[in-house]
């Protein structure tokens, strides 16, 4: 049965209704917009590398990059060029990896119809012969070499290898040469059939749409059809200790600027559900704006003393197996930038937060979220992100808006001021 549900004050209307194949469709209605978007979510992403089946020895371990390696196979169909086929419809489509998901998506001004009875297609006739997995994997082992010019990049993931001991989330998403290597036709078919299974995917579509009959199309779909003889994956990871790996690393690379990345390793939140965890990430947010935002004195500070310049960011992730925040700047002074960052996180028991820019961020931040459903791409992008972890965005926006200060001075105590890791990439002398 279709559930129908119109979201106030936003007057947003989304239909929600679960196939017979198990699958969940989440379709935004934006009557008279042109044009149309679709994301098709997978829960395969770079740190789900150990599986267990349900059986005592049915564990899995896939290779670093399986994930990665996958999607690049989705496109890989020796009848025809799929991403042409799709262009030829009218749509654009692409395909990403991140650490929890894979996600396909396309965006027409056509029908909707077409497009998505491709992708289905495409994922029926996914090939694994050994000649096109070879082929990914020299694509693949190209696109590892140009990661290694992304300095930034680089930063991040000496970061992450800094504060994680032995969690996955410190692996470079497509990888390693040595890891491709052990990608073969046989781990990449069981990485299909252990995770693209339409009871645990995700369809998000957003636009000028006929629910029913988008619904009725979709049952007809053969790869929505395929029945599993397997139960459903339980992802594994190993314990973390509460301390980082290395609390300082300094490399001399080619670089225009220094850079410094700090990290600061929070307990993961395995006890909260997917929602309390995007709400506890979001009051991190207001927190962190609120002590190292643009209108903060922290951020005035750094300024005055030539710490920063305008590359100045701040982020947070929540997790149930990893939690972190991420400092980033560019600087002429590495080190005096590192000491400010550091002494501030030690001594963030004692800050004061201030009450009008946290209501003025509260309000920023609820605008932000209306804004993006100006946007059918944007839209779509979110509706599919939060539908993944089923959770209600609507309802989240209504959570943000009753945020209180107290609730930001809860967390504010939860840094470990041991568990932070500073990454400094310095020039080279010349």
């Amino acid at each position: 049965m279709m559930h129908k549900h119109v979201h106030q004050p936003m007057n947003e209307t989304v239909y929600r209704h679960t196939l017979n194949s198990g699958m969940r469709v989440e379709i935004l209605a934006k009557p008279g917009f042109a044009r149309k978007a679709a994301t098709l979510l997978i829960p395969f992403g770079s740190i789900d590398e150990l599986v267990d089946l349900g059986f005592a020895t049915d564990i899995k371990n896939f290779p670093q990059g399986t994930a990665h390696f996958l999607e690049h196979m989705l496109f890989e169909n020796q009848a025809k060029n799929v991403t042409r086929e799709f262009a030829l419809l009218g749509a654009s489509v692409n395909a990403y990896t991140t650490f929890n998901r894979t996600g396909v998506y396309f965006s027409t001004t056509n029908g909707l119809e077409k497009p998505l009875e491709l992708l289905f297609e495409m994922l029926a006739e996914v090939n694994f012969d050994i000649a096109s997995v070879d082929k990914e994997r020299a694509i693949i082992e190209k696109e590892i070499d140009m990661y290694q010019d992304d300095i930034e990049q680089q930063l991040y993931y000496d970061l992450m290898r800094s504060l994680y001991f032995e969690h996955e989330i410190a692996n470079d998403i497509a990888g390693t040469r040595e890891s491709l290597a052990l990608i073969d036709s046989k781990s990449l078919e069981a990485a299909f059939k252990t995770f693209y299974r339409p009871e645990m995917m995700v369809l998000t579509l957003t636009g000028d749409i006929d629910p029913q009959a988008i619904v009725d199309l979709l049952e007809k779909q053969r790869f929505l059809k395929r029945k599993n003889d397997i139960g459903l994956p339980l992802i594994l990871h190993k314990e973390e200790p509460e301390c980082v790996k290395s609390d300082s690393v300094t490399k001399f690379v080619d670089v225009a600027n220094d850079l410094v990345m700090v990290g600061v390793k929070l307990q993961p939140r395995s006890d909260l559900t997917p929602w309390e965890q995007q709400l506890l990430e979001l009051k991190w947010f207001l927190l962190l704006d609120n002590l190292f935002g643009k209108q903060s004195a922290n951020f005035e500070q750094m300024q005055k003393r030539k710490l920063i310049n305008n590359t100045f960011e701040v982020s947070q992730t929540i997790e149930s197996s990893f939690a972190h925040l991420i400092f980033f700047a560019e600087t002429n002074r590495p080190q005096a930038l590192s000491d400010y960052l550091l002494r501030s996180l030690q001594d963030l028991s004692g800050a004061t937060l201030d009450l009008q820019d946290f209501y003025r961020q509260r309000k920023k931040m609820i605008g932000d979220f209306i804004e993006i459903f100006d946007s059918i791409t944007q839209a779509n992008n979110l509706m599919s992100d939060y539908s993944l972890r089923d959770v209600n965005v609507f309802e989240l926006i209504k959570a943000v808006d009753m945020i209180e200060l107290d609730d930001l001075l809860k967390i504010k105590n939860d840094i470990p001021t041991k568990s932070i890791s500073i990454v400094q990439y310095r020039r080279k002398q010349k």
